[in-house]
């Protein structure tokens, strides 16, 4: 596969490239295409099996950079679509509000940027396993937050 299609894919179509946070702005495109699939659904798991194809498409073409680039790139910063997955691991079968998605993107952040309880070795599995299980695991721990919230009655608008 071209290299130049694989960086394109990877940066989640250009996000990764902006200058400035790039796993933000991937984080905020991965959260557009949650809200278009919550305001639009076309089957009830829309969802969980976009997270699939994501997580297919974005461990084949990631093996495939590393592979030209011979392993020279641990994880790339333009590589974002890693955060695509983990938002999509925030959110998925949880509702979406104002409430729930802001509080879902920040946790998912703080989570993906301090990686703690043991995130950071997740980081550190060689190839494509590594670049994206710290970030899904980080996701998980933002849905894990935000479903508690939920259930004990948090307002959700």
């Amino acid at each position: 596969m071209h290299k130049s299609l694989l960086k394109f894919v990877l940066s989640a179509f250009g996000l990764g490239f902006i200058p400035f946070a790039p796993g933000t702005w991937g984080s905020l495109g991965g959260l557009a295409l949650i809200w278009l699939i919550h305001r639009y659904p076309v089957v009830p798991v829309a969802d969980l099996l976009i997270f699939f194809v994501l997580l297919l498409i974005t461990a084949t073409f990631a093996s495939a950079y590393l592979k030209v680039t011979e392993g020279k790139e641990k994880d790339p910063q333009f590589i974002v679509m890693d955060e695509v997955l983990g938002i999509f691991a925030t959110f998925i079968s949880l509702p979406l509000s104002w409430t729930t998605a802001v509080m879902g993107f920040v946790l998912f952040r703080v989570f993906d940027t301090l990686k703690p309880f043991g995130i950071r070795r997740l980081e550190k599995i060689e190839g494509a396993t590594g670049i994206i299980l710290d970030d899904i695991v980080a996701g998980l721990f933002a849905h894990v937050i935000v479903f508690i919230y939920i259930k004990v009655g948090g307002p959700v608008w």
